[in-house]
């Protein structure tokens, strides 16, 4: 058991209080289809959507994930997208006794717009962002002082959409630390001053830039300087600061500076990230890591989110991880379980002597949904379907470099001649096909239309094929 490991470990099940603005994301995908008559706009033209949990909802739900015990306390509006979120919860276990329904407001919805290539175009924001009222306030503090006892952390996600008001924040710190509560806080907002006392305060590089009146592209040195200046002016005991694709930092009142390194990933999306870090970071710490191995594995959490495009929350045993994406047959249950409200596409082939033209292919079916998983045929079955001397390269390194690009998310191998049998375990939502298919069977049509999911098919690159390169090789020998 390495390093690592044993931080997880270490990492138990703690009862922990989430406070903040619940939200919904909404992913949206599609098209970019010309411009429009009406103006000088492009035309988006929608090819499906995702739901899921965003702001506090989303650290309840990283926790969750982490194997913690997590109660939420916020307000959601009487509308769809309450109704939506607090259904989101009750399946991951999440308890929202504490949230409130507040007549008068909508819950929050940010919808983010995206190209196949998985850009985003634009985001609209559907929100009431006032102070929500006395009385709800004062409903959401009652809750608090009747089971702070039980709990051992309270994180504050503040998105600045109206829950977390100054008078709100100050009472619970003040009752937390009577009872010996540790309190972690994730601010927009450039006023430290709101959360004075606080155990932990986790800004990004950005809104530490703010809080300290400093340039963007700062020194660590003044990172440590002015963080040491903010936690004696405050009241905090750390204030701890993501640093993107540089690492995350970390000063103490006693002037000890901490520093981990970011782990050398591929961001894909960083939505959600400091989600994920606050999340990471006081499960660790309240499990009695020291701040330093807290700060590593938080690190390595929302490492691992931003390779991950939407809202994720990453599970406890992914942090340290580097997930192989070649599955077996029997793992496909689960991947379909796993990702049950995204929609996967699936595709296949033997992918001997992989070339431009598979590439564009496999690439361009990754943008028809959120999952693409690619089954591929093993050797013997390539043999039958091709003859002579075929495959030319093993299964092995052919699921190699598909596993190598970074649009794929699974591969898996099949022994059969037809991917049937991987079709009718995995249920994908897409099925997809090259052109050349349009007017022939397609394996699997029938299990995925059954399911309401459909078939697209993807032009080819002219010339490029396995076959013609075999042959050219043989006619240049």
């Amino acid at each position: 058991m390495d390093g690592n490991e044993v931080l997880l470990k270490k990492i138990v099940c703690n009862e922990v209080l989430v406070i903040g603005d619940i939200m919904v994301d909404r992913s949206v995908y599609g098209l970019i289809d010309g411009l429009s008559a009406e103006a000088p706009i492009s035309v988006f033209k929608k090819t499906g959507e995702t739901f899921n949990l965003g702001g506090a909802a989303n650290v309840a739900k990283n926790l969750a994930q982490m194997g913690q015990k997590v109660t939420l306390l916020g307000v959601v509006g009487n509308d769809k997208k309450g109704s939506l979120a607090l259904s989101l919860l009750k399946e991951l276990g999440v308890d929202q006794s504490f949230v409130a329904v507040d007549e008068k407001r909508k819950t929050t919805l940010k919808t983010r717009y995206f190209t196949k290539e998985h850009l985003q175009v634009f985001r609209a924001d559907d929100e009431d962002t006032s102070d929500i009222s006395s009385e709800i306030e004062e409903k959401l503090f009652l809750a608090v002082k009747e089971n702070i006892k039980k709990f051992k952390g309270v994180i504050f996600s503040d998105y600045l959409k109206g829950v977390l008001t100054y008078s709100l924040v100050k009472r619970v710190i003040d009752l937390a630390r009577s009872f010996g509560v540790a309190t972690f806080a994730d601010p927009k907002s450039k006023d430290y001053s709101k959360y004075k006392n606080c155990t932990v305060l986790k800004p990004n590089k950005k809104e530490f830039a703010a809080m300290a009146g400093l340039e963007t592209d700062f020194e660590k040195e003044k990172l440590y300087k002015e963080g040491s200046r903010i936690l004696k002016e405050n009241g905090n005991e750390y204030i701890v600061v993501t640093l993107g694709k540089d690492g995350i930092a970390a000063v103490d009142g006693e002037n000890n500076e901490l520093f981990v390194k970011a782990l050398e990933v591929k961001a894909v999306d960083v939505c959600g990230a400091g989600d994920t870090a606050i999340s990471y970071l006081a499960g660790a710490y309240l499990s009695g890591l020291g701040m330093e191995e807290s700060l590593t594995v938080a690190n390595a959490a929302s490492g691992k989110k931003v390779q991950i495009k939407g809202t994720y929350s990453v599970k406890k045993d992914e942090v340290f991880k580097t997930r192989s994406k070649i599955i077996s047959r029997a793992d496909l249950e689960k991947i379909r379980q796993a990702h049950a409200r995204e929609k996967i596409v699936f595709t296949n082939g033997c992918f001997d002597l992989i070339h431009a033209g598979h590439v564009a292919c496999l690439k361009e079916a990754s943008y028809l949904g959120d999952i693409l998983v690619v089954g591929i045929n093993g050797d013997e079955s390539v043999n039958r379907l091709k003859g002579g001397n075929r495959p030319i390269i093993d299964l092995e390194n052919r699921m190699a470099v598909l596993e190598a690009l970074s649009f794929v998310d699974y591969v898996v191998p099949f022994d059969e001649d037809t991917p049937y049998e991987t079709v009718k375990l995995l249920k994908p939502n897409v099925l997809v096909k090259g052109a050349d298919y349009e007017n022939k069977e397609v394996i699997g049509r029938d299990i995925v239309e059954s399911l309401g999911g459909n078939v697209e098919f993807i032009a080819l690159k002219e010339g490029l094929s396995t076959s013609l390169i075999v042959k050219k090789i043989y006619e240049e020998k």
